[in-house]
């Protein structure tokens, strides 16, 4: 279990994941923190999920190796994943069927280049792909906010989801995080660290960005001006 973030407009996609791994449905088991979650797709964007980690890494190892020309083919690769992990273990099929997988790609016509976040889950939405709204936040809740609906309820009336598309970057960050802060603090299988992937039209060219830190350090950063320095350049796709 785990909490994940994602936005998009014209200009950016966003996805951001905490790094804590629990061990058992309600961390029986104990946890730790530290798991990097949000995995870069070198041909694609970025990945991450919340629920059952064994089948949602399988999940991004098969769509690290893809190259997408159209939303079938990322179709295609969750439908076989997810039929072999449960002929691999059926007591699991119902964890599997409830996790929630994100994922960022770019696509283009002849005219346009267009961000795309993806969200996958048997349980919500089938076989199907479901394309994130432009200037919507999309939450994947951890599991104590979906066994008590009225935290996500709570939790969305104070925070305004639909942020719309004219935000500028900066701002967009910003009500992500005190978002992911507010859930850190609230649920116990969510950690404070925050992994961020990130891709950006630039004059010169596409740039997929990555930031890491304690959520509580980036909104600081972010209030002052200061998060500049926390990028780390892990591609760009130039148009020259």
């Amino acid at each position: 279990m785990t909490v994940v973030l994602a936005y998009t407009n014209r200009y950016m996609s966003v996805i951001m994941s905490d790094d804590r791994i629990n061990y058992g449905r309600h961390q029986e088991f104990g946890y730790i923190d530290g798991t990097t979650k949000l995995i870069e797709l070198p041909n694609m964007g970025w990945i991450s999920g919340a629920g059952l980690s064994d089948y949602l890494d399988k999940l991004k190892d098969s769509l690290a190796n893809l190259e997408p020309t159209n939303t079938d083919e990322i179709k295609e690769v969750y439908k076989k994943v997810i039929e072999k992990c449960k002929d691999e273990d059926p007591d699991l099929a119902e964890d599997i069927d409830e996790s929630v997988a994100v994922v960022s790609w770019i696509s283009s016509d002849t005219k346009e280049i267009f961000f795309r976040v993806g969200v996958l889950s048997a349980k919500h939405f089938g076989e199907k792909l479901m394309i994130l709204q432009n200037g919507h936040i999309f939450i994947a809740y951890p599991g104590d906010y979906l066994d008590n609906p009225i935290k996500a309820e709570t939790l969305e009336k104070k925070y305004n989801l639909h942020i719309g598309e004219e935000l500028d970057f900066y701002s967009i960050l910003k009500n992500m995080f005190e978002i992911f802060k507010e859930i850190a603090l609230d649920s116990k299988y969510v950690s404070n660290n925050c992994d961020v992937g990130i891709q950006v039209l630039q004059q010169d060219g596409i740039y997929k960005l990555k930031i890491s830190g304690d959520i509580f350090d980036l909104l600081n950063k972010v209030n002052n001006n200061k998060l500049d320095k926390e990028f780390k350049v892990v591609n760009v796709f130039s148009f020259f």
